[in-house]
């Protein structure tokens, strides 16, 4: 089951609705599953040995963020210097090596490009 936390209000079910209005608003329900998670991440939080993993899982995952939006970026720029290069070969029937060169595209791609 998958359940949107932010409608929370709308759960028919009483425990569920304290569940997810904690995960929603970090706030501890009325009923006391809600109450005694909220004790327990309070006091999971206080442990150093799972503050210091988090911290480096957090670290980590901002790694591969990053390194995924660079390769995005990398991605994007290769492809604009393809679509460049085959403009290029055909709005001033230039030679694909020199097109390629000038927009420092890839030769293979921009021919795969031009053959289709």
């Amino acid at each position: 089951m998958i359940y949107n936390s932010s409608a929370y209000e709308k759960a028919d079910d009483e425990k569920i609705r304290g569940f997810l209005h904690y995960i929603s608003t970090n706030e501890p329900g009325e009923d006391d599953f809600s109450r005694r998670l909220c004790a327990l991440v309070e006091q999971i939080k206080q442990n150093e040995k799972f503050r210091s993993d988090y911290a480096a899982m957090n670290l980590h995952d901002r790694d591969i963020t990053r390194r995924a939006k660079s390769e995005g970026i990398n991605e994007g720029r290769q492809e604009k210097a393809v679509e460049d290069a085959v403009m290029l070969i055909k709005k001033y029937n230039a030679k694909p090596e020199v097109a390629a060169k000038d927009m420092n595209a890839p030769l293979e791609l921009v021919l795969e490009k031009i053959k289709v």
